[in-house]
């Protein structure tokens, strides 16, 4: 089965969010508008959250629901389980079929069933007070994870370790949080990243601007051979609006239509494609210049 890299959002978020690099935990403080947010200033009581066994497209797996209940919006969620400290070896037993079928795809040689976590994520807008549901879990070892989803005997020997949000700022930076259930405290990630940052240059001269909430640009301005951006909060309407708008700009030879996504070259050579995620309202756009 293919492995999946663990990914939320943008080049920024899979390195940070994801990938679990560690925040600072001495008190740094990080710029947030006009205030200065500390971890101590999190709580997570802000961040109501459960889960429940469920069937979700004929499969029955366990997801989380999370109420965003502080001040800020999200770009993003992710909820990590590990195994419970008093698992013992027949307990882990109940890993034995994953790991035989995954024994070709680990990352590195030493990796065993005491790795074994549990991976529920979402890349979608939440606003503040709105709430976000379905975050599924899959099976990982570390910070990936495959399609497989845990079944009961699985799932009770595994308990919350990390949850990790990327919070818009007050500045319009996107800031990463985790909280660590185990030691019950909040870090934040020292580097951050810009939404709605439409900067110039030559590729986003001939592609039109997305009007959204928030975009997130993966590609920096110094990149001459591709622009990627991720757009949240889109409806399909909003999607089919801003296929119009590339069609205007000149993107419609050798054009190629689905629902949901679009793609074609302008006359010049340049393409771009557009692919849009009915479930988390976001739209992936992909602009390359002619060869």
């Amino acid at each position: 089965m293919k492995k999946i890299m663990a990914l939320l959002m943008s080049v920024m978020m899979a390195a940070m969010l994801i990938t679990g690099c560690s925040g600072s935990s001495d008190g740094k403080k990080v710029s947030v508008g006009n205030q200065e947010l500390k971890e101590n200033d999190l709580s997570i009581d802000a961040f109501e959250w459960g889960t429940r066994e469920k069937v979700i497209e004929g499969t029955k797996c366990y997801s989380a629901k999370l109420t965003n209940n502080s001040d800020y919006d999200l770009l993003g969620v992710e909820i990590d389980y590990k195994l419970k400290d008093d698992v013992s070896e027949k307990d882990l037993k109940r890993f034995d079929g994953f790991m035989e079928e995954h024994k070709d795809y680990f990352t590195d040689d030493d990796e065993t069933v005491d790795h074994v976590t549990l991976i529920g994520k979402r890349q979608k807008l939440v606003k503040a007070g709105d709430s976000i549901d379905n975050i599924v879990f899959a099976i990982g070892m570390n910070t990936t994870y495959w399609y497989d989803v845990p079944d009961k005997n699985q799932y009770e020997i595994m308990e919350p370790n990390m949850l990790q949000l990327a919070i818009v700022g007050k500045d319009n930076n996107i800031y990463i949080a985790y909280y660590d259930f185990v030691n019950e405290e909040w870090s934040l990630d020292e580097r951050t990243g810009k939404v709605n940052d439409w900067f110039e240059n030559d590729l986003t001269a001939i592609t039109p601007k997305p009007e959204c909430e928030y975009f997130v640009v993966e590609s920096d301005k110094e990149t001459d051979y591709m622009l990627s951006f991720t757009a949240y909060g889109m409806d399909k309407e909003a999607f089919d609006t801003y296929n119009d708008s590339v069609r205007e700009a000149g993107y419609t030879k050798d054009s190629s239509e689905l629902s949901g996504y679009y793609s074609a070259k302008d006359k010049d050579g340049n393409s771009i494609s557009t692919d849009y995620d009915e479930m988390n309202k976001t739209m992936e756009v992909t602009v390359y210049p002619a060869d």
